[in-house]
C-alpha cells in the first residue's frame, strides 16, 4: 500500500494524473482508514478537476484525522474555488483550534472572510500569517488587497511597493497599486505603472480601464476616451466596461452615444450597479424623475461598496429635490454624506486642519503692522518679464465653473480647471523657508530671487500640466479657494486681477452640503452643515479682510445677478479684465459638450443659462435655520438681506 501510494504521488508531481488517481485510489481501498493517501487522493483528483471527487476526499482525511492541516488547507482552497465561502470558513477556524500557528490556514481563512466580506476579519488573519512566516508573499499580497478595499491606502502603497520591488513584473501587483494611486487622487504617479502593465500585456483591459479613469480626472479628455474605446473594443460583452464609457459619455454631456452604451451594459448583465447609476442620471437629465428615482432607490439602500452607494445617495437626494420631496432629499444628502466620512478620502483627513488654516492666515493679514508692510512688497517685484495670471475664486457652489466656461469661450482669454498652481507655490514657499511650514507667515521674508523663484514656479507648473495654456491668451486661473490665498497672490503677481464670485450664502451651503466633491482638507468639512457654515463663515470674513487692506484689482459679482442679466455682467466683468466684448460669450457654456468637467456642475454648465438654483435654499429652510447666526453678517454683507434670513 505504501508502494502504491508513493508511486501515486510521483506520478502526480510529474503531471501523469490518470496513472496518479489509479495508484492513489488502489492504495485507498486497501487502506481506507489512512488519512494521508485519502489527502493525496484529493489534491490528484482537484487537479483533474473532478472537484466533487476532490472534496469528498479531503473532508474524508480531515475526519480521519482532525488535525491534519494540509487536507484543512486544499478544502477550504477548493471551498473557496467553488464560491462557499461560509464552510470554508468554518473548515478554517475549526483546524486552527488544533493547529493555531500554521500561516497557511490563517492565510486561507483570511481570504474566505475577504470573500464573505468581512475585510476587517480578512486583514486580522493576512497579519497573524505575516507574523508567522513573514517571507509569505502570498499572505503579504492578500494583505494589500484587504488595505486597498478598506481604504488604508497608504499602508497598502507602502506594502505594495516593497512587494513590486521583488517582482517587478507582476501584472497583478503593478495594476493593485494603481488601483490605490488612483482611489488617492494620485492619478499621475498611476499612470507608469499602467504603463508597464500594457507593455507586459497590452490587452489588459483592467489596466486600461484604469489608466482611462487616471485621464479623465488629469482633464486629459481626449486621451481618456481613447482608452475607453479601446476597453469596449477588447471585451465587446463586458458589462462594466460599457457602463464606465457610458459614465464618461455622461459626464461630456455625449447623451445619445451614452444612452447607447448603457443600454448595452444593461443587456450583459441587467444588476451591473454603474450601469443602473448611470441609467438614472440619463434619466434625471431627461426630465424621467420617476424612472430616475426606481433606479437609485436600492441602490442608495444596498450594501455594495461605501464611496459607490455615497454617490447613489447622492443622485437620489438631487432626484427628490426635483420632485419637490425636500424632506427626503435632505435625508439622501445626509445619508451620502455618512457614506463618505467612512471612506479612506475623508477618514484619513484631519477635519480641524482647514479651520486652523484659516485663522492662522486671518491672523497674519490682521497684524496692525501689515498695510505699512504692503507697501514694500511691490517695490521687489522682479522684472522678469513673466506674464501676469487672473484669478477666479470664491467659495465653491457660487458659479464659479458657470463664468470659467462661459469666459473660456472668449479667443483672448484661456482658463484652468481647478488645478493647484497656487497650492504648489505655498509647498515652493515652504521649501524656500527650509520647509517648517510658516506660510503665510514667510510672505514677509522674501527677497527678489525667492519671489522670481515662486513666479516662475507658477509658469512651470503651468507649462507642464496644460501647455496649451501658455499662449498669447490672458490666463485666467480657476480654483474657488485660491480665495484664502490671495495675500501669496498679491506678493507674487501684485498686478493680478481677481474676479470674486459671490452667492447668497445660504444657497452656498445648502448647495456643498449636497454635492459629491472630490475629498481634500477643505471639503472634507461640507460632509456637516453646520461645518459648511463655519468654513464658509471663516472664508468669507477672510475675503472681509482682504478686501480691506490689500491693494488688489478685485471685481465681486453675484451668481444671481449674472443668470438674470448675463449681458450686462459679463460686460461689465470683460471690461475689468480688459479684453473686448465677443457674443460667444453667452454661448459659452455649450460649447463645453465632449469636455470633461470635474466639478459638481458638469450637468448645468451646458445647459443655458437659468434661474432655477436661485434661492433653492427655501426647501430648506428649516434645515439651515440652526447655522444661519454664522451666516447673517454676510447675507447682509453681500446685499441678500432683502431675504428673511432667519425664521419667525
Amino acid at each position: 500500500v505504501d508502494a502504491l501510494q508513493l508511486m501515486g504521488v510521483l506520478f502526480g508531481q510529474t503531471r501523469r494524473l490518470d496513472q496518479a488517481h489509479n495508484m492513489l485510489s488502489r492504495a485507498a481501498t486497501a487502506r481506507p482508514e489512512d488519512a494521508n493517501i485519502k489527502y493525496n487522493l484529493g489534491e490528484c483528483c482537484r487537479q483533474l478537476g473532478r472537484t466533487g471527487d476532490a472534496l469528498d476526499a479531503y473532508r474524508a482525511a480531515l475526519t480521519m484525522a482532525p488535525d491534519h492541516a494540509d487536507a484543512a488547507a486544499g478544502l477550504a482552497g477548493l471551498l473557496l474555488q467553488e464560491e462557499e465561502a461560509d464552510e470554508a470558513i468554518e473548515v478554517c477556524r475549526k483546524i486552527l483550534k488544533r493547529v493555531p500557528k500554521d500561516p497557511r490556514l490563517h492565510n486561507q481563512l483570511g481570504c474566505a472572510q475577504l470573500d464573505s466580506g468581512d475585510v476587517v476579519g480578512a486583514r486580522k488573519r493576512f497579519q497573524k500569517a505575516i507574523e508567522l512566516a513573514p517571507n509569505d508573499s502570498t499572505a503579504r499580497r492578500n494583505l494589500a488587497v484587504a488595505l486597498v478595499r478598506l481604504d488604508e491606502m497608504p499602508q497598502a502603497l507602502e506594502l505594495l511597493d516593497a512587494l513590486i520591488k521583488d517582482e517587478q513584473d507582476s501584472v497583478d501587483l503593478l495594476y493593485l497599486a494603481a488601483l490605490a494611486l488612483n482611489r488617492v487622487g494620485q492619478y499621475a504617479d498611476a499612470l507608469p505603472l499602467l504603463e508597464r502593465i500594457l507593455k507586459l500585456e497590452p490587452d489588459n483591459v483592467g489596466a486600461i480601464a484604469a489608466m482611462a479613469r487616471a485621464h479623465r480626472n488629469l482633464l486629459q479628455t481626449d486621451k481618456a476616451i481613447a482608452c475607453y474605446q479601446r476597453t469596449v473594443e477588447l471585451a465587446p460583452h463586458d458589462a462594466r466596461q460599457w457602463a464606465l464609457w457610458a459614465e464618461m459619455l455622461t459626464r461630456i454631456s455625449r447623451l445619445n452615444e451614452a444612452r447607447e452604451a448603457q443600454a448595452r451594459a444593461k443587456s450583459f448583465d441587467p444588476n451591473d450597479e454603474i450601469a443602473a447609476l448611470v441609467g438614472a442620471q440619463l434619466a434625471r437629465r431627461d426630465g424621467d424623475n420617476d424612472t430616475a428615482y426606481a433606479e437609485l432607490k436600492p441602490l442608495a439602500s444596498s450594501k455594495i461598496d461605501r464611496r459607490f452607494r455615497a454617490g447613489a445617495r447622492y443622485e437620489l437626494g438631487g432626484v427628490c429635490e426635483a420632485m419637490g420631496r425636500y424632506d427626503e432629499a435632505f435625508q439622501a444628502y445626509s445619508d451620502g454624506n455618512a457614506d463618505r466620512a467612512h471612506t479612506w478620502g475623508v477618514s484619513s483627513l484631519d477635519p480641524k486642519f482647514y479651520p486652523r488654516f484659516i485663522k492662522g492666515i486671518y491672523e497674519y493679514i490682521s497684524d496692525d503692522t501689515l498695510v505699512s508692510r504692503l507697501a514694500s512688497w511691490s517695490d521687489l517685484t522682479p522684472k522678469d518679464r513673466l506674464p501676469t495670471p487672473y484669478f477666479l475664486v470664491g467659495f465653491p457652489r457660487s458659479g464659479t465653473t458657470l463664468i470659467e466656461r462661459l469666459l473660456d469661450s472668449h479667443p483672448d482669454i484661456a482658463t484652468t480647471s481647478e488645478l493647484p498652481i497656487v497650492n504648489a507655490m505655498v509647498k515652493t514657499l515652504d521649501g524656500q523657508t527650509g520647509g517648517t511650514g510658516a506660510y503665510p507667515a514667510a510672505l514677509d521674508n522674501l527677497d527678489e530671487d525667492a519671489l522670481r523663484r515662486l513666479r516662475q514656479s507658477y509658469w512651470d507648473y503651468l507649462r507642464d500640466k496644460h501647455a496649451d495654456l501658455v499662449d498669447n491668451r490672458q490666463v485666467i486661473d480657476k480654483l474657488p479657494l485660491n480665495l484664502v490665498h490671495l495675500g501669496l497672490i498679491f506678493r507674487a503677481f501684485p498686478d493680478a486681477r481677481v474676479l470674486v464670485a459671490l452667492r447668497d450664502p445660504r444657497d452656498v451651503c445648502i448647495s456643498c452640503f449636497a454635492n459629491n466633491f472630490l475629498p481634500n482638507r477643505a471639503t472634507v468639512q461640507f460632509l456637516d452643515l453646520e461645518r459648511t457654515a463655519r468654513t464658509y463663515a471663516a472664508v468669507m470674513a477672510l475675503w472681509q479682510r482682504y478686501r480691506k487692506v490689500l491693494p488688489l484689482q478685485t471685481y465681486a459679482y453675484r451668481y444671481e445677478d449674472l443668470v438674470a442679466s448675463p449681458r450686462e455682467v459679463l460686460g461689465q466683468i470683460v471690461e475689468f479684465l480688459g479684453v473686448p466684448w465677443h457674443d460667444e460669450l453667452l454661448e459659452g457654456g455649450r460649447d463645453s459638450v465632449g469636455t470633461y468637467i470635474s466639478t459638481p456642475s458638469y450637468v448645468s454648465v451646458v445647459e443655458p443659462i437659468n434661474t432655477r438654483a436661485v434661492a433653492r435654499w427655501q426647501n430648506y429652510a428649516s434645515n439651515l435655520a440652526p447655522v444661519l447666526p454664522l451666516l447673517d453678517p454676510f447675507i447682509e454683507d453681500f446685499g441678500y438681506g432683502d431675504a428673511p434670513a432667519t425664521e419667525g
